[in-house]
């Protein structure tokens, strides 16, 4: 042992390795305590090596002066980075009284990042149409009001034709009852549907009720196939714009239909296996006063007791309101047309 070294450990039991703690004469333990480590006197320094470190002072001062601001702007960046980083919240706090470089938050040396440009979402299409890419779309509604200004209670039925065969059924499609002095309304969307239905005659001219109606968009193709024991509506690719169509690969009679706004309003009944039905979409819209009347049944001559009355909105206009008032012995019914803004 060395006069610079006093041993102040014990040696372990025998077949293991010596581990001592070695601390200098006039000095704290080492700050690497654990390890045998030997620590001597530094000789006293020369006059060159005094004269050296004059020489040097400055250059060491010149690197200190220009690493220190780049050491701190480093922190700085840290420390104003966002989110902050764990340790810079447990060293400044919300901040710490740190000034971040303005305007920007990033590296001081850096180049200002130009500013973001947010671009703004894609535009919805028009309200009032319908795309052809979707399925659906929702639009401005269109309302039909029902004042009952007589002694006995209508329903007022609000129904469609479609361009093209005469022989397919339209039905009634919006409807609502108003008592005397009463009122009452019914609104819809252009949206589409495709509709497979069962159809019952009565002396009324018949009744389709619905069994699956779906979203359409206009220019799809659809085909009926007869899957787990019932009709089943697919769609299987395109047609012409503005038009649906439905062909039946069911091999069964098939009660095809289009509707508007979820509701199936014009049919064609009976459609033969392998046999498609082409709708034009370019709905006209009817309203009639009925004394009884219920969803899905043909509307004819023979059950009409008023009407029926184009509906002709112009450009703007959302609302018509249907007056039934009474003139003398005869009922006067009367359409004028506004617009509303939907709630």
């Amino acid at each position: 042992m060395t006069p610079a070294e006093v041993n102040t450990g014990n040696p372990r039991s025998s077949g293991g390795t010596s581990a001592a703690s070695t601390q200098p004469l006039g000095r704290g333990p080492t700050p690497r305590g654990g390890r045998d480590e030997a620590v001597r006197a530094t000789p006293p320094r020369t006059g060159a090596e005094v004269q050296r470190t004059a020489r040097d002072a400055p250059r060491q001062r010149q690197i200190r002066n220009a690493i220190l601001p780049l050491v701190t702007a480093a922190l700085v960046h840290v420390a104003c980075s966002s989110p902050p980083t764990p340790w810079a919240v447990a060293a400044h706090g919300d901040g710490g009284g740190l000034r971040c470089p303005l305007p920007t938050r990033g590296f001081p040396y850096a180049k200002s990042p130009a500013p973001q440009v947010r671009s703004s979402p894609a535009a919805p299409p028009p309200r009032g149409t319908c795309p052809d890419a979707v399925e659906a779309c929702t639009s401005d509604l269109s309302y039909v009001d029902f004042n009952n200004q007589t002694n006995q209670t209508w329903t007022m039925v609000i129904f469609q034709t479609l361009p093209g065969l005469t022989s397919r059924d339209s039905v009634s499609w919006k409807q609502a009852t108003a008592p005397p002095s009463g009122i009452g309304g019914v609104s819809w969307a252009s949206t589409f549907n495709v509709v497979i239905a069962s159809y019952t005659a009565t002396d009324g001219g018949g009744a389709y009720k619905e069994s699956q109606t779906l979203s359409a968009s206009l220019g799809s193709a659809w085909s009926v196939s007869f899957t787990d024991g019932v009709q089943q509506l697919m769609r299987v690719g395109e047609t012409a714009r503005g038009q649906i169509r439905i062909i039946n690969d069911s091999d069964r009679l098939a009660n095809l239909g289009v509707g508007v706004d979820g509701q199936g309003s014009v049919y064609q009944r009976g459609v033969l296996g392998k046999v498609a039905a082409q709708f034009v979409m370019s709905p006209t819209y009817w309203v009639g006063l009925f004394e009884q009347a219920q969803l899905g049944q043909v509307v004819s001559t023979q059950v009409i007791n008023l009407g029926p009355w184009k509906l002709r909105f112009s450009s703007g206009q959302n609302l018509a309101t249907v007056t039934a008032s009474i003139d003398e012995e005869n009922i006067r019914v009367n359409v004028e047309y506004s617009s509303r803004q939907p709630q």
